[in-house]
């Protein structure tokens, strides 16, 4: 009965655990990401942007949402494409799937992708931490022809923090309606890290080919005046407390053309993560609950067997007037002898087998919500679609006495209704017939 008791309390602690792991990954993503949604392009109404696919978002339409109340900060985002000058070169791709032709190559070969930021710090890349800032700063407001370039990339030309090198914009780029072909010259700020998620078959989906930028920089390649630009799209966070639903019926009535733009929530756009803690909880859950179902049956089973040997006992009990009540709690009592000392060593026991476990089940997480990504349609090579495809990396079990009180709650509901459910043949039976029967 102990060697039960033992497992399966040490099962109860290790599952109420990673369920405490779990919710608390939800909590550090929700600070991470945020309560927010991103205005960008209709595609589903028609509207593909840019002969690249770039968001056709206008200042007006960001500023009209930014001055909402409730709105802490925004991130608003200008593409555009250059060429590195002076020696700097691109990051190349051994085995290029889809490379480019002669003419092309000559015309592409060493273009980079360019990211304008009014501001880094909430940057989806950064918040998914598809990206990382290994070294340097973020791009502020106010900030003129500074750019953030990925360690490959810099490792490659020999760039650091402080460093300068020049970008001209790509005469051949379909994007680049005003035909510009300028040239700017920014200091590197920052330095970031990160990888592709998934294969790349262009070096354009190559993270170490994008750059991103202050807006200056990206208005100045492209030609744009404040009366000729427009964005990506643009990000939005939210003061704490504040309600997304509410502030998305208030955005929804501002007079935005609805049929060119849409909304995106936060949850969206981190498909990856917030998909492997919705399946840690749905694995974590049903795990609770087989265990604590198999327990029962299991404990019923046992306890069954265990009061039938001692039919003549509960008989001899209850003729000499014993109440039903007294004798459940003696069992009850009995039972519990034997699960408190098997909870307090199934502590060790679950210290030592709960992180292996919960890798193990946020294995399976990811890989589920992995699935889920590419069913819709997101996942890709490039830094676009890093964030969507960014999953769970790892999760902290921590068994502590919290965990340990828990699962005591649920082992002492557990032998509870066990004792109860193996009762009731033989509480049912009389007294005689247990007297004069003995299996």
């Amino acid at each position: 009965m102990f060697a039960i008791c033992l497992i399966v309390s040490s099962s109860l602690l290790i599952t109420t655990s990673i369920s405490s792991a779990t919710s608390s990954a939800a909590s550090q993503l929700q600070s991470r990401t945020g309560a927010g949604f991103t205005l960008g392009n209709n595609i589903g109404q028609g509207n593909f942007g840019t002969p690249r696919g770039a968001g056709t978002v206008t200042k007006g339409d960001i500023d009209k949402i930014a001055s909402h109340p409730a709105v802490e900060s925004y991130t608003a985002r200008q593409m555009s494409f250059a060429d590195p000058l002076n020696g700097i070169s691109n990051v190349k791709l051994t085995n290029e799937r889809h490379g480019y032709s002669e003419k092309n190559e000559k015309r592409f070969g060493n273009s980079v992708s360019l990211e304008g930021l009014n501001a880094s710090k909430h940057y989806y890349a950064f918040r998914s931490e598809a990206l990382r800032l290994t070294d340097g700063r973020h791009i502020v407001d106010g900030d003129h022809h500074v750019a953030i370039v990925h360690e490959t990339f810099a490792k490659q030309n020999n760039l650091k923090v402080g460093d300068t090198f020049s970008l001209k914009r790509n005469p051949y780029d379909p994007d680049n309606r005003l035909k510009s072909e300028a040239e700017v010259t920014v200091t590197v700020v920052g330095i970031t890290s990160g990888t592709n998620p998934g294969r790349v078959s262009s070096r354009e989906e190559l993270v170490g080919n994008v750059l991103l930028t202050d807006l200056d920089t990206t208005r100045d390649l492209n030609g744009f005046t404040s009366e000729t630009e427009y964005y990506h799209d643009a990000g939005y966070q939210l003061k704490p407390g504040e309600s997304l639903e509410k502030v998305l019926k208030d955005v929804a009535d501002m007079g935005i053309n609805w049929r060119t733009y849409t909304i995106t929530k936060n949850a969206n756009l981190f498909a990856g993560i917030n998909g492997a803690i919705s399946s840690m909880r749905d694995v974590v859950g049903t795990a609770l609950v087989l265990t604590v179902g198999f327990s029962v049956a299991v404990l019923a089973l046992v306890l069954f067997l265990w009061m039938n040997e001692r039919r003549r006992e509960t008989g001899v009990l209850l003729a000499v007037g014993v109440s039903h009540p007294r004798i459940l709690a003696q069992h009850f009592t009995e039972l519990m002898l034997c699960a408190l000392p098997a909870c307090a060593l199934s502590y060790p026991v679950a210290q030592a087998m709960a992180q292996g476990i919960g890798n193990v089940l946020l294995g399976q997480a990811n890989a589920s919500a992995a699935r889920m990504v590419a069913s819709a349609g997101q996942l890709g090579g490039g830094l676009e679609t890093a964030q969507a495809a960014r999953n769970l990396e790892s999760l902290a079990v921590q068994v502590d006495p919290a965990a340990l009180a828990l699962a005591g709650a649920l082992m002492l509901g557990v032998v509870a209704i066990s004792v109860a459910v193996a009762a009731v043949p033989i509480m049912r039976t009389r007294p005689r017939n247990l007297l004069g029967t003995h299996v």
